[in-house]
């Protein structure tokens, strides 16, 4: 099937949270029309399981030429990478660049999209915007960060494998430990709101004596393997992902803990309703937890502060029971929404979108 599909290639990096890599490994396996890869430069830092299909930097001869074949046979190229990561965050675009953006514009006859998932684009998105029209096709954006592309289609996450026999077993555990655990695992403490989640949660557990609350891994320097992390996660009736009074918006590891049967809380503030159309749910469906402010763009630090509080209380007096009922419920919408074949039907939805808007507007 493989050489009847059209090929695209992922440039990046080192891939961010392994993203493209697992997008690109769910192509190969239930998609009719990509042949999909990763050519990345660096070996991802946090240690996957899932590796590259090449990284330049430790590659054979060999392999740097199936690299540059496969690339030069792509019709679809795709950026994918959080331009922060190299420097001067608008640097990712030059041409001339000895990297993965030079690369960009060596298979002049593909088609070109630019991915965008972090912090650059968010304080940028205006220079970003001009410079992807000069250079792209079309742009992918993280869910908090499709309110600023003109022309953006959303990718909520990667691919997650769901098993339900152990979503099964890891309940079985929580239950036989009886508290409600509560985890945080920042990659970055002042993105994720880790100070303020520190004070919440220590209110929290004052008042709920069946909370407990633990802290994995963390920045750079401090963080676990991905490996050591899940195992560390296992046993959390909810984890919390990111609350930054500014940002908004769900980041790997919400899907991560949905897909074990742990809810997941999340602030989802600067999350479109469009956001969420583009695959095809709500946000009254989806299944992570938001702190929203009615009737408000947005709220201060303390605002935000007493609202998580209040919505962490009640979780913590909430019978494990019902949480039970609740986190199946969300490993079961993550494998029907973000599994791998209904990934890749969402993530071929997005390409046609991008290049039927492109026509129209020809």
């Amino acid at each position: 099937m493989a050489s009847a599909r059209a090929r695209l290639t992922f440039l990046c990096v080192q891939d961010f949270a392994n993203v493209s890599t697992e997008i690109a490994h769910a192509l190969r396996a239930h998609s009719e029309r990509w042949d999909a890869r990763v050519l990345a430069f660096t070996p991802h830092a946090f240690g996957y399981a899932r590796k590259h299909d090449w990284d330049l930097v430790t590659a054979t001869p060999e392999e740097k030429l199936a690299a540059e074949e496969h690339l030069m046979g792509s019709s679809v190229v795709v950026w994918a990478e959080e331009a922060g990561h190299i420097g001067d965050p608008l640097s990712a675009y030059a041409e001339a660049m000895n990297g993965p953006a030079g690369l960009l514009m060596v298979n002049r006859g593909a088609r070109r999209y630019t991915f965008h998932a972090g912090v650059a684009y968010r304080a940028h998105s205006e220079r970003y915007n001009t410079l992807d029209g000069q250079i792209f096709h079309g742009q992918l954006c993280s869910p908090d960060l499709v309110r600023l592309g003109p022309r953006a289609r959303t990718v909520w996450g990667k691919p997650m494998e769901v098993d339900l026999e152990e979503v099964d077993r890891l309940w079985k555990a929580r239950r036989a430990h009886g508290k409600i655990v509560v985890t945080h695992s920042p990659s970055n403490l002042a993105l994720k709101g880790t100070e303020m989640i520190r004070k919440v949660m220590a209110n929290v557990m004052s008042a709920c004596p069946a909370v407990e609350y633990r802290e994995l891994g963390g920045p750079a320097g401090q963080h676990l393997s991905n490996e050591e992390l899940m195992q560390q996660r296992a046993g959390a009736v909810l984890h919390i992902d990111q609350y930054h009074v500014g940002i908004g918006g769900a980041g790997i590891a919400s899907y991560e803990a949905l897909a074990r049967g742990t809810l997941s809380l999340a602030s989802m503030n600067k999350t479109s309703r469009l956001a969420y159309q583009h695959w095809g749910f709500t946000p009254e469906t989806c299944p992570i937890i938001p702190l929203l402010f009615d009737k408000m763009e947005r709220a201060n630090e303390r605002q935000t502060e007493r609202a998580l509080t209040a919505l962490l209380t009640k979780l913590g007096k909430t019978s494990l029971d019902e949480l039970e009922a609740r986190g199946r419920a969300a490993a079961q919408w993550t494998q029907d929404h973000l599994s791998a074949a209904p990934f890749v039907k969402s993530w071929e939805a997005q390409l046609d979108a991008i290049d039927g808007a492109a026509k129209r507007a020809a």
